[in-house]
């Protein structure tokens, strides 16, 4: 594979326009983003699986110009989650303004997680960015948006389904989903019974949680349901418990759960039913009804 980094130059400091860059040199990009050769072709000499007791993943680069540079990923991850830190260290990598510190750079999982909504001062932005990077270049655009428009109804099955054929962990697939769904919704992941962190988009009201508070007990976050990569159905609970300022809406979940008490909970909006429905007919009956594309 050949990648010129002198093409990427004109995409300045923006992690979108840097990825959708190295996009453009690839011919029939397959979902499943190859992204250690990709790597590899832009002047990372090795990427090596290790043991790493605290971080996720490691930048080592040649010097402050970043000529070359090495990838360590953590073997205590799996490869979807691997793959996901090789891109985003390779944004570290190819960034512009992120000069690396003399020891390199060195990401955990919190690192991972953060979005535009979350922390202040250089470190952060910069682990922002890298992340920006990662999902731009591992989940493009061009491609996940026809994916979320192929499919009609909202749902953690899609995530599923799209974690699978793009070969990306289901996390790093759900943030990017619901912030490229045109659809209200949220995504709130937790463990134990203990929120994380939680990613909305822009028209999904504010949630009235904070990472590290307990998971609302009406919620099926909370509920010990069915099994490990198994949905939950989709059910109405009181608004009030997750959002700050619930009105008459109708609030909708689902959750996934996963190994090791991890959870991941979709929210959803329908307006429409919110303020003429009975709760008891909807806890019953009630399906997402989305517009149609």
């Amino acid at each position: 594979m050949q990648i010129s980094r002198m093409d990427l130059d004109d995409a300045g400091a923006n992690p979108q326009r840097i990825a959708e860059a190295i996009i453009a040199q690839i011919p029939d990009l397959p979902r499943r983003v190859p992204v250690e050769e990709i790597a590899c072709a832009l002047d990372i000499v090795e990427i090596s699986v290790e043991p790493l007791k605290s971080f996720e993943g490691v930048l080592i680069t040649s010097g402050p110009e970043k000529a070359e540079g090495s990838i360590l990923v953590n073997a205590r991850s799996g490869l979807r989650r691997r793959r996901y830190t090789v891109g985003h260290e390779l944004g570290h990598f190819l960034h512009p303004h992120h000069i690396p510190p003399t020891d390199g750079f060195h990401c955990t999982s919190e690192d991972m997680a953060l979005s535009n909504a979350k922390g202040n001062g250089k470190r952060n932005l910069q682990e922002i960015q890298a992340n920006a990077f990662a999902a731009e270049l591992l989940l493009p655009r061009v491609l996940f948006v026809r994916d979320l428009q192929n499919r009609r109804e909202l749902g953690l099955d899609s995530i599923i389904e799209l974690s699978d054929n793009y070969d990306i962990s289901k996390e790093a697939v759900a943030r990017r989903y619901v912030s490229l769904q045109e659809e209200a919704c949220a995504i709130v992941f937790s463990h134990e019974g203990r929120i994380r962190y939680f990613c909305r988009n822009d028209n999904f009201p504010w949630l009235d949680i904070r990472s590290g508070s307990a998971v609302p007990e009406v919620s099926t976050a909370a509920k010990s349901l069915g099994k490990a990569g198994v949905a939950t159905n989709w059910a109405v609970v009181d608004a009030g418990a997750w959002l700050s300022s619930p009105g008459r809406r109708a609030l909708c979940e689902q959750t996934l759960l996963q190994q090791g008490g991890y959870r991941m909970t979709l929210l959803a909006l329908d307006d429409a039913n919110g303020e003429e429905e009975d709760e008891d007919m909807l806890e019953a009956s009630w399906t997402p009804k989305f517009r149609r594309r």
